[in-house]
C-alpha cells in the first residue's frame, strides 16, 4: 500500500474514532436526562401514592354522608306522607285523646 491510501485509511479510522466519542457523550447524556426524568416521575408518583394511600376513605365517607342524607330525606317524605293521610291522624288523635284520659 501506497503512503496515500495508509493516510486515508488512518482519516477515516480518526474520522470513525470521533464518530464513535462523540456518538458515546450523546448516548451518556440521553441516559443521564432519561434517568433524570424517571427518578423525578418516580417521586412524584411516590408522593401521590402517599398522600392517596394516608387518607384511602376520604371520599368514600362523604358519598356515606350524601347517601344517608338522601336516605333521610326520603324516610322523611314517606313519614310525611303517611302522618298526613286521614286514617293516620285519625289514629293519633285516639292514641292523644286515650293518653290524656288515662293521666287526667
Amino acid at each position: 500500500m501506497s503512503a496515500t491510501t495508509w493516510s486515508a485509511a488512518s482519516a477515516g479510522s480518526q474520522w470513525l474514532q470521533r464518530i464513535r466519542q462523540r456518538s458515546n457523550r450523546f448516548m451518556t447524556a440521553l441516559y443521564v436526562r432519561i434517568s433524570q426524568a424517571m427518578d423525578s416521575g418516580v417521586r412524584a408518583l411516590h408522593v401521590r401514592l402517599s398522600v392517596v394511600l394516608a387518607r384511602p376513605e376520604s371520599g368514600a365517607i362523604t358519598a356515606e354522608y350524601a347517601v344517608i342524607m338522601v336516605a333521610a330525606a326520603t324516610l322523611a317524605g314517606v313519614l310525611l306522607a303517611i302522618v298526613k293521610s286521614p286514617s293516620t291522624r285519625t289514629l293519633l288523635m285516639g292514641l292523644v285523646k286515650k293518653a290524656l284520659s288515662a293521666v287526667g
